[in-house]
């Protein structure tokens, strides 16, 4: 078994099913002027974090992502027209490169990762009109290896209402592990602007944190969602244009709950 797989076993724990929410009914909500994120930062406890986007013509280019004390990795972005066809993530000791393959139009059907040069593994993704509805993460290790299908679920309003993950092979094969969320709200999310974040975000799809996929692929901001054990539940402050500028985050497990604030900036037309 990969380390990879490994980690998403461990911080999946003990891969819980938990039912999906009802799709909520709120309004699209009135148009918006134009804001892209220039910066995001995270007061987490212990994992204090920032994430500046630089831009050109009107394109994220670059993520640099960096803690208290140093950056911690630079994401390249390399595109063909409007299509991403590579994210290079240069850290510290590695680099992990993603490679977009396409058949027709600018939404690619497969990604290969390597790190440092080295293939290591795949994902191919399934759509619904534009919607991505599937990623399937295949290893080229043994047939016993923790491979898994991720099936997104969305409501009328273009918001993602499930993640349900489903290890294809290995012990736990037929086991799930599902995020579920109850309502948004009706304001664009920080990445609304950018229909392309969610192949830049991250060079994986089993964060273990759900809600950054929960943004990158939805039009709204979450307002709670449940996983496993534990609940997370968002406040939001708005800027002039609509899009969050602060969320407050509270997080309640079987330990007790505990909340942190995040901060986005944008420019705006």
């Amino acid at each position: 078994m990969s380390n990879r797989g490994k980690l998403f076993f461990f911080l999946l724990l003990s891969l819980l099913a938990i039912g999906c929410g009802e799709d909520d009914e709120q309004s699209p909500g009135t148009p918006f002027n134009d804001c892209v994120p220039l910066q995001f930062v995270s007061h987490m406890p212990g994992n204090y974090a920032t994430y500046d986007l630089t831009y050109t013509g009107g394109r994220p280019v670059k993520v640099t992502n960096a803690n208290a004390y140093f950056v911690v990795s630079t994401r390249t972005v390399t595109y063909d027209g409007d299509a991403i066809i590579k994210v290079t993530e240069a850290g510290e000791e590695h680099t992990v490169e993603t490679t977009y393959h396409f058949a027709g139009g600018n939404l690619p059907v497969k990604s290969d990762v390597t790190l440092d040069g080295a293939f290591i593994w795949s994902f191919f993704f399934e759509y619904s009109g534009d919607k991505l509805t599937k990623v399937v993460y295949a290893t080229p290790h043994l047939d016993t290896d923790w491979e898994w299908q991720l099936v997104i679920t969305y409501n009328g309003n273009d918001d993602v209402t499930k993640l349900d993950y489903e290890f294809l092979t290995g012990p736990s094969a037929g086991s799930h592990a599902i995020t579920t969320v109850a309502s948004y709200d009706d304001h664009p999310n920080p990445y609304a602007k950018l229909p392309m974040w969610k192949f830049m975000m991250n060079r994986s799809w089993d964060n273990y944190d759900p809600e950054v996929l929960l943004v990158a692929l939805s039009r709204h901001n979450p307002m709670d969602y449940t996983f496993a054990t534990w609940t997370r539940a968002y406040t939001y402050t708005y800027n002039a244009e609509g899009f969050p500028t602060e969320r407050v985050v509270t997080t309640t497990t079987a330990g007790g709950t505990s909340s942190f604030n995040e901060v986005f900036t944008y420019a705006c037309d």
